[in-house]
């Protein structure tokens, strides 16, 4: 047998004949078969019956093995695979295509149905990374037949063209978009077989009709693992649904050997393994630019989104064939939700004359946190408003402009001194902020004022009421009468059961003390208070609103500060902590962990460069990459993983919900190198640089965070 293989290489590098030299392979037009009578069965390699006519196809994406649990790895093709002119594998490929048609016609017969895909020339795909191992995303394809538009045609089982009504335009189409009903049967000749009057009523279907569908077509390039880029991706509901920009094969160029994608990029909502397209519009995922980087997808029965219905910001899109997104143009709220029958059903939330065209005072901006909604009323904040400004859209196409007047929040506190336990310091109140767990209490410390300083944020507490935030202050909203009522009051601050303005020492009986610190770093703080006596101190974990800021404060490290979740009716708040408006429990800014009372923003140890939050977990990483806290909102418990103890010196990083993946770069070789690091036990696994076949892992991307 050794000997037949040697003389099978010896023919096929002495065969020159036949079109197998490089230079005589040129790109066709794919050869795709035209419709048979009979609808194909689910997998594209097995499809309808072909005739001498070729047609154009292309190839629709419906499945994708993918959820918010999952890790990706995005694998790049090595530097000596692309920059290689000369394509050996395809040459090899040529003369064994020759060999087996010239020598064994029937053998040739069998294999030459399905050709290899060539992937040479796609720079990046993605694959899941299971315990530091590659595992393949398994997408599943269809391939259907075009217009010459690019638009997916439908065709009964005799071969008849299906033409739709377009509601709109009142146009007749092959293509059947969401909504429209179906008209006439046409023959290849343009003849009308069959016309359905469409008045409203539910027109009686002939069977051909009623098998109308998307035609399958068979290709004779290998479509059964076909792998696919994840640009953007972000999570969509809390049962593993996504929301996400993809690279795909859309189409194929045959040669003789071999078939090379072309690729494009489009937008899927993906749902229980299913993927639907988004074709109308940009989804806002925080993939445009510099000032369009914000994610913007609310999830169902979640803080800014009380429905089953997810919300999403959109943009318009341009009418290529790759997504470009026109971030300038057409800002509207839809709604999504796959219905019974599994179809993607799209609502517009926000008023046409609300677009937001142009980033000015006459237009409107939508943000996170800036957006509620409950199914009755859509509640908006403008944030590019000149003065603070709140609308309230109703189901009857009404709205309410609201511009609340500003709200003085006042402590109880009397004495002309104040006393911290935490640090011991004794100050006057009208020159000193009150600080406390990282964080400064503005103007004076014994007053604070909403909806004068620092912008508005939305959230719904977990009995669906909505609460308005402003300098931090909480606020319930009546839409009836237009109202706004504070959350901490006389009423309810301070908290039953504690003597917040007790003195334990009776040194100074009439300087309250607002805290019960400790006066240095602590890695034991509860939540429970403190029982001297018979008085009740509150916990140092007690503070009446979710951070503290003032116009004179902005420069400090929380100058960005807004809502970005909830767990349980703990408030997360960007770059800060969280804030519970029953308990009044605060974690602190997270970023002075262990705790430090009189936490100081100037260094990079304290300063914020990553913070994010899935489920009862709040994540921070430091600017300088070292320092990776975990704080668990159900426990007020924490992790902290301090990469100096590690000898490494972090490239990039990547954070999940269980692990942290730290990039480090090989200094012998230049390549990139992974060390995973257990959040809870801190135990370090060295994953080293991440390869297969000819391509790198460069990013790992988990999407449960």
């Amino acid at each position: 047998m050794k000997y037949f293989i040697v003389v099978v290489f010896l023919v096929l590098f002495s065969c020159g004949g036949g079109g197998g030299s490089p230079s005589s392979v040129q790109p066709q037009s794919a050869p795709v078969p035209a419709p048979s009578q009979s609808s194909s069965p689910s997998n594209s390699s097995s499809t309808s019956t072909s005739t001498s006519d070729d047609i154009r196809f292309k190839i629709a994406l419906t499945g994708l093995n993918i959820s918010s649990s999952d890790d990706l790895a995005q694998l790049k093709l090595n530097e000596q695979t692309t920059s290689n002119g000369f394509d050996f594998t395809n040459f090899i490929a040529g003369k064994v295509d020759i060999f087996l048609k010239g020598f064994f016609p029937s053998l040739y017969a069998q294999v030459s149905t399905v050709k290899p895909i060539d992937l040479s020339q796609w720079e990046i795909i993605t694959k899941k990374l299971v315990n530091g191992s590659l595992t393949d995303i398994n997408p599943t394809v269809k391939v259907y037949e075009v217009d010459a538009a690019g638009k997916f045609l439908h065709r009964s089982d005799s071969n008849y063209l299906c033409f739709y009504l377009n509601s709109e335009t009142n146009e007749l189409s092959p293509n059947n978009d969401e909504g429209e009903q179906l008209k006439e049967l046409r023959d290849a000749n343009g003849n009308v077989l069959e016309v359905y009057v469409l008045d409203g009523t539910s027109p009686q279907y002939s069977n051909e009709a009623l098998s109308c569908a998307l035609n399958e077509v068979e290709t004779s390039c290998d479509t059964s693992n076909l792998p696919i880029r994840i640009v953007k991706v972000l999570e969509a509901d809390d049962s593993g649904s996504l929301i996400g920009r993809i690279e795909y094969a859309e189409s194929f160029q045959e040669f003789e050997n071999a078939c090379t994608p072309n690729l494009t990029i489009s937008q899927f909502l993906i749902k229980d393994s299913k993927v639907y397209p988004i074709n109308d519009f940009c989804v806002e995922v925080g993939f445009y630019g510099p000032f369009t980087e914000q994610e913007f997808v609310m999830k169902p029965n979640g803080p800014f989104n009380t429905t089953d219905e997810i919300i999403v910001q959109t943009y318009a899109i341009q009418p290529i064939s790759t997504l470009d997104c026109n971030t300038e143009k057409d800002r509207y709220i839809r709604s999504l939700k796959i219905n019974e029958a599994e179809k993607l059903v799209v609502k517009q939330l926000s008023p046409s004359a609300f677009s937001s065209i142009n980033n000015d005072s006459t237009s409107y901006k939508w943000e996170v946190s800036k957006v509620a909604y409950n199914g009755t009323n859509l509640f908006l904040l403008p944030s590019n408003s000149s003065q603070i400004t709140m609308y309230v859209f109703k189901l009857d196409g009404s709205f309410d402009i609201v511009r609340p007047d500003t709200i003085t929040h006042t402590l109880n506190v009397s004495g002309e001194f104040f006393k911290f336990i935490d640090d011991g310091i004794q100050s006057s109140y009208t020159d000193q902020p009150l600080q406390h767990m990282g964080h400064f209490w503005y103007e004076n410390w014994d007053a604070s004022k909403s909806f004068k300083y620092g912008d508005p944020n939305f959230v719904f507490k977990e009995d669906g009421t909505l609460l308005i935030f402003s300098n931090g202050w909480a606020h319930t909203y009546d839409v009836e009468s237009k109202t706004f009522s504070k959350v901490v009051n006389s009423s309810t601050w301070p908290p039953s059961g504690y003597e917040i303005y007790a003195d334990p020492d009776g040194l100074y009986p009439i300087h309250p003390v607002l805290n019960n610190c400790p006066e240095g770093s602590a890695n034991d703080l509860t939540i429970e208070p403190k029982l001297i006596g018979t008085r009740s101190l509150p916990t140092c974990m007690i503070f009446p609103n979710a951070r503290g800021r003032s116009a004179s404060y902005n420069t400090q490290f929380h100058a960005v500060n807004y809502i970005v979740g909830r767990w349980k009716n703990n408030i997360v708040y960007h770059n800060n902590g969280s804030w519970h408006p029953e308990t009044f429990i605060y974690s602190g800014y997270i970023y002075c962990l262990p705790y430090r009372p009189t936490c100081q923003p100037d260094t990079a140890t304290k300063s914020p460069g990553f913070f994010q939050t899935s489920k009862n977990y709040m994540f921070g990483v430091n600017s300088d990459k070292n320092i990776y806290t975990r704080y668990d909102m159900d426990t007020h418990t924490y992790n902290i993983i301090n990469l100096d103890n590690y000898n490494y010196i972090p490239q990039a990083y990547e954070v999940s919900k269980d692990v942290i993946y730290v990039e480090v770069i090989n200094a012998n070789n230049s390549n990139k190198e992974y060390l995973q690091i257990d959040f809870a036990t801190g135990t370090e696994s060295f994953l080293g640089t991440i390869s297969e076949d000819n391509r790198t892992v460069i990013e790992i991307e988990p999407l449960n965070i």
